[in-house]
C-alpha cells in the first residue's frame, strides 16, 4: 500500500531505504513475504524510471565497498528480481560514460554486455554500439574482449582443433563415397554391383559405419548420402537385389569361411536386403532360406529380426537344419559364444525347431567338453527334454552314457535329463553317481537352475525325484539371502531350486508327498531347510484335505438340514462353537448362577463367598459335562485330553463318526495363563489340527475371570472385557487361519468384575 502512494516524482533514496526493509541481512528476500514480494516486483516493473534510480544509488554506496561486486549483489536484491527495463543496456552504457570509477564503469560495461548476450533489457542496443563506446579508451577495449571470449585451455583447443580435422575428413570421405554411388547408380538398380561396395553401403544401413547417424537405416543412408533421395533409392535396390544374385555362397561355403574366422561380402547386405522385405520373405526359395538363416547365425549380432521370427513359424525344419550344421561347426572350432541356443531353449518361438534340431545338435557334441561348452550343453539338453522326441531321446542318452571317456560333469548333465525323461530308469544311477559328491551336485544343480527363467518341468516330476534332489542339492547348498545389490551368485540359484522343489512337494495331494516331507523333515542332513519343510508339510496338508473333499449324499444332506449330524470336520466345528455360545450365554445371564462352580468357594459365617479361579482342569471339566449333554443326542463324542501329534493332547476333542469319521480339538486356557497369546498358534494350529480327521479346523476356548487377570499382549494394551479379549485373539490369526481356527471366550468373572459379555 505504501508503494501506490509514490508518483513519478518519488524520492528514489526514500524509496530505497524502504525497499530495504523486506530484505534479510544477505540481501536476500525474506522467508514468508512472498506474497507482498510480488506485489513490490510487479510495481518495479512498471516504473522502470524508479528501477534505474535504485541501481544509481546501490553504485554510489558499494564504490567505496571493498567487494563491489558482492555489494552490489545486495544492493541489486532490492529490485526483489523484477524484469529489468526494456533499455536498461542503453541505460547503462549512458551512465558508463558519467561515471569515474573503474569497478562501477566496469559493472555498467557487463551489464550491458549481459543485456546483449540473454535478451533482457537490450532493446535498441546492439553488439555495434558498445564496440564504438569501447574504442574510446583502451581499457574498455581490453574489458569487452574478456567478456566476449571464453578462454579455452591447450588439451580441450587440440580436441577442438582434432574434431574439426575430422569432420573435415569424414565431410570430404562423405563427398567422395557419394561419387563413388553416384557412378554405380544404374548398376544398383541392375544388381550388379562389386560385392566390396555393396558390404560397405550395408555397413551404413546397420549403423556400424561412425559417419553414419541416425535411428533407421534410410536416416543412416539420407545422412551418408548427403540427403540425396535418388541415392538412398538406388542403395536399397541395390541391397535387394543382393537376394537374386548367383554368387551368393551356398550354406557349406559359408560355414567352411566361418571356421576361418572369415565373413563372405555378400553376408551382410544379404541380410539388410531381407530387412527391407520382411512381409514377403516366405516367398523366397528354400535354397534362399537355408542362405538367410546361415548369414544371420554367423553374424553374431544376437538380435532376431523380424523376417528370422517369420522363418521359424514357417520353416522350422529349414531353420533346424543351418542351425545345426553352424552349431556343428562352432562346437569343432572350440567357439565360445554359438548364436541362437539361448532362445532355442526358453522362448517359445523356438519351440518346433528345437524339437526337430536339437538331438541332431546333441549327436555331434563331443564327449570331452570344455567348461564353456558345457554352457551350451545345458542350453541344448533343456531345449531337448522340453520338446524332442522322448524315445529318440532316450536312445541318445543310452548311447552316450555308454561312453567311458566322457567327463564327469557331462556325464552328470546326461544322468539328470535321463532322470527327467525317464525316472524310473535313471532315478538310482543318478543318486549313485552323485551320493556324498559337493562338486558332482553342483554340476547338477547348474544344469537344472537358470537365472533368467525356471525351464524344469517341476509339475511333471514324480515324487520319488523331487524327494531325491531336494536331498542331494539341500545337503550342500543353504538357504540364500542376497548380501551384495547387484551380485547373483550360482549358490542364490541353488537355493531357489531346493525351495521350488519343496513347494512342489507342498502342492501335491497324494499321501506319498506327505511321506517324504515327513522323512525330509527328519533327515538331519537338511536341518537348514526344516523351516521351508515344515510350511511346505503345512500347505500339503491343506492341499490333501481339499482333494479327499467328497460331496455327502441326499442322505447326508437331510441329515445335516434337520440339525441331525455333522458332514464334516467344518460342520462339526461350527456346530460346537455354536453350543459353547448357548453355554456361555446361560453361564453369563442365566438365572442359576452357572458361573460360579468355576470359582472356589470358602465359608464366611453363615454365607458362601467365591475367593478364587479354580484350576483351568477343573473349568474344563465343568464345561465338559454341560457340552457333552447338548452334544450326546447327535451322536457327537466330546472327550477330556484327546491324543495328538508329537504325543500331545488337546484340552477336549469333539468327535463324529468313529475311526472313519473326523474330529475337532479344542484348546482351553484362562485369561491369567502366561501363554494366552500363544498358545493359539503353538499349541493348537502347530500340534492339534495337524491331525488329518481334523482337516485343520480348531477351536480356542478361552475362560474370563476378569481385566485384571488378563495377561496383556506382547505389543498391546490388556482388553477391558471379554469381547475385546475374543477380539484381540481373532486378530492374532491370518485370513487363512480365520477360516478355519473359532476363538471363543467364556465370560465367568463374577458380577462386581463383570464387565462384558461372551459372543
Amino acid at each position: 500500500r505504501g508503494l501506490t502512494a509514490y508518483g513519478a516524482s518519488i524520492d528514489t533514496t526514500r524509496l530505497y531505504k524502504w525497499l530495504g526493509v523486506g530484505l534479510d541481512k544477505y540481501g536476500s528476500p525474506r522467508v514468508g513475504a512472498g506474497k507482498h514480494i510480488d506485489s513490490i516486483r510487479c510495481w518495479l516493473e512498471a516504473h522502470p524510471e524508479i528501477q534505474k534510480g535504485i541501481v544509481g544509488i546501490g553504485l554510489d554506496r558499494c564504490i567505496a565497498n571493498e567487494n563491489f561486486k558482492f555489494c552490489m549483489h545486495e544492493e541489486r536484491g532490492r529490485l526483489f528480481h523484477a524484469n529489468r527495463p526494456a533499455d536498461f543496456g542503453l541505460w547503462c552504457l549512458e551512465r558508463m560514460q558519467t561515471t569515474t570509477n573503474k569497478q562501477a564503469t566496469r559493472y555498467l560495461l557487463q551489464e550491458a554486455v549481459d543485456a546483449i548476450c540473454y535478451q533482457r533489457g537490450d532493446a535498441g542496443l546492439s553488439l555495434e554500439i558498445i564496440e564504438d563506446i569501447a574504442e574510446r579508451e583502451s581499457v574498455y577495449k581490453e574489458w569487452l574482449r574478456d567478456m566476449l571470449v571464453c578462454p579455452v585451455d591447450a588439451p580441450e583447443g587440440r580436441f577442438r582443433r582434432n574434431q574439426r580435422l575430422r569432420n573435415q575428413k569424414e565431410h570430404a570421405e562423405k563427398q567422395q563415397w557419394r561419387l563413388v554411388i553416384q557412378s554405380h547408380q544404374a548398376e544398383l538398380h541392375e544388381g550388379r554391383v562389386p560385392p566390396g561396395l555393396l558390404c560397405d553401403l550395408a555397413i551404413v544401413y546397420f549403423g556400424s559405419y561412425i559417419g553414419s547417424k541416425g535411428d533407421t537405416p534410410k536416416k543412416r543412408l539420407s545422412n551418408f548420402l548427403d540427403n540425396d533421395t535418388s541415392l538412398v533409392q538406388a542403395v536399397l535396390a541395390g541391397l535387394c537385389r543382393t537376394l537374386q544374385r548367383d554368387d551368393i555362397p551356398t550354406v557349406t561355403e559359408t560355414i567352411e569361411l566361418y571356421q576361418k574366422g572369415q565373413m563372405h561380402p555378400l553376408s551382410r547386405p544379404f541380410l539388410a536386403g531381407l530387412e527391407e522385405i520382411t512381409g514377403s520373405v516366405n516367398q523366397l526359395s528354400d535354397t534362399q532360406i537355408k542362405q538367410a538363416v546361415a548369414f544371420y547365425l554367423i553374424d553374431g549380432t544376437g538380435n532376431e529380426p523380424a523376417w528370422y521370427k517369420v522363418l521359424l513359424l514357417s520353416h522350422p525344419r529349414l531353420v533346424a537344419e543351418v542351425m545345426t550344421a553352424y552349431v556343428t561347426a562352432a562346437f569343432r572350432s572350440d567357439e565360445q559364444h554359438v548364436v541362437g541356443l539361448y532362445a532355442l531353449a526358453y522362448f517359445d518361438e523356438h519351440r518346433q525347431v528345437a524339437k526337430f534340431g536339437s538331438l541332431d545338435m546333441l549327436k555331434t557334441f563331443p564327449v570331452r567338453s570344455t567348461n564353456q561348452q558345457l554352457l551350451s550343453l545345458d542350453l541344448i539338453l533343456r531345449a531337448a527334454v522340453c520338446n524332442a522326441d522322448r524315445q529318440a531321446l532316450l536312445l541318445l542318452i543310452e548311447k552316450k552314457l555308454k561312453r567311458r571317456s566322457m567327463n564327469i560333469a557331462q556325464r552328470v548333465r546326461w544322468l539328470a535329463a535321463g532322470v527327467i525323461a525317464a525316472p524310473n530308469k535313471y532315478l538310482q544311477a543318478l543318486a549313485a553317481f552323485t551320493n556324498a559328491r559337493e562338486k558332482r551336485v553342483r554340476q547338477l544343480a547348474r544344469f537344472l537352475t537358470s537365472r533368467d527363467d525356471q525351464w524344469l518341468p517341476f509339475e511333471e516330476l514324480p515324487v520319488a525325484v523331487l524327494d531325491l534332489l531336494v536331498r542331494r542339492v539341500g545337503q550342500f547348498f543353504a538357504p540364500y539371502e542376497l548380501e551384495e545389490r547387484g551380485t547373483y551368485p550360482p549358490e542364490m540359484n541353488f537355493s531357489q531350486l531346493v525351495y521350488r522343489l519343496i513347494s512342489q512337494l507342498g502342492s501335491r495331494a497324494e499321501s506319498e508327498s506327505t511321506d517324504v516331507l515327513a522323512t525330509l523333515s527328519a533327515d538331519s542332513g537338511l536341518q537348514r531347510w526344516h523351516a521351508a519343510l515344515q510350511r511346505a508339510q503345512f500347505e500339503q496338508r491343506a492341499v490333501r484335505r481339499e482333494a479327499s473333499f467328497r460331496h455327502p449324499g441326499i442322505d447326508r444332506v437331510n441329515a445335516i438340514l434337520n440339525n441331525l449330524s455333522p458332514a464334516n470336520a467344518g460342520d462339526l466345528a461350527a456346530l460346537t462353537v455354536d453350543f459353547l455360545k448357548e453355554l456361555a450365554g446361560q453361564i453369563r445371564n442365566g438365572n442359576t448362577d452357572d458361573y460360579c462352580q468355576y470359582w472356589n468357594e470358602k465359608e464366611k459365617q453363615s454365607n458362601r463367598q467365591l475367593s478364587s479361579p479354580k484350576h483351568e482342569d477343573a473349568c474344563r471339566d465343568a464345561l465338559l459335562s454341560d457340552l457333552k449333554r447338548r452334544l450326546g443326542p447327535l451322536d457327537i463324542e466330546a472327550q477330556p485330553e484327546g491324543h495328538y501329534a508329537d504325543n500331545k493332547r488337546a484340552d477336549i476333542r469333539v468327535s463324529f463318526g468313529g475311526t472313519n469319521g473326523f474330529e475337532v480339538p479344542i484348546e482351553i486356557k484362562k485369561n491369567s495363563h502366561s501363554e494366552l497369546w500363544r498358545a493359539i498358534h503353538d499349541q493348537l494350529i502347530a500340534r492339534y489340527t495337524r491331525e488329518p480327521r481334523a482337516r485343520g479346523f480348531g477351536i480356542y476356548l478361552v475362560f474370563w475371570f476378569g481385566s485384571t487377570e488378563t495377561q496383556p499382549p506382547k505389543n498391546g494394551t490388556r482388553p477391558r472385557t471379554a469381547d475385546e479379549l475374543q477380539n484381540c485373539l481373532r486378530a492374532t490369526l491370518s485370513v487363512d487361519e480365520a477360516r478355519k481356527i473359532s476363538v471363543c471366550v467364556i465370560d465367568v468373572a463374577k458380577p462386581e468384575l463383570h464387565t462384558g459379555r461372551s459372543r
